[in-house]
């Protein structure tokens, strides 16, 4: 469905011809392809054969926690590369990059964050 969306998007885009709405439907359409490919083999998830309520708690405790675990590590893997860029900006005196390196570190440390407070939800 993800992967749809996206599609349409991407043929709007390129019926308006803007290259930032064109990238951001293609990512979409990737993303979508991704998550397809990601789930198709369900056994990672535990998933158990019958769905009790109980049988469905626990697959949606995978889930969330499955996600949680990876957006956490894709979290401090932004924190790290805005780390790394903002050592290069201030080895160069490059005040712009600074601020974006600075908004990299602070993009990942919410991502980590949010995805680390998963567990007030369940």
């Amino acid at each position: 469905m993800i992967a749809f969306v996206g599609a349409v998007k991407l043929a709007v885009s390129i019926k308006s011809d803007d290259a930032k709405e064109q990238f951001a439907a293609l990512m979409t359409m990737v993303a979508g392809f991704m998550i397809a490919v990601a789930v198709r083999d369900m056994s990672i998830f535990n998933i158990p054969a019958s769905y009790t309520a109980q049988a469905a708690n626990n697959e949606f405790s995978s889930i969330v926690k499955f996600l949680g675990k990876w957006t956490r590590r894709a979290g401090a893997a932004v924190m790290m590369f805005g780390g790394v860029s903002l050592m290069l900006s201030v080895k160069d005196d490059n005040a712009g990059g600074k601020a974006l390196a600075t908004r990299t570190i602070t993009a990942g440390a919410t991502i980590a964050a949010i995805s680390a407070s998963i567990g007030i939800f369940l």
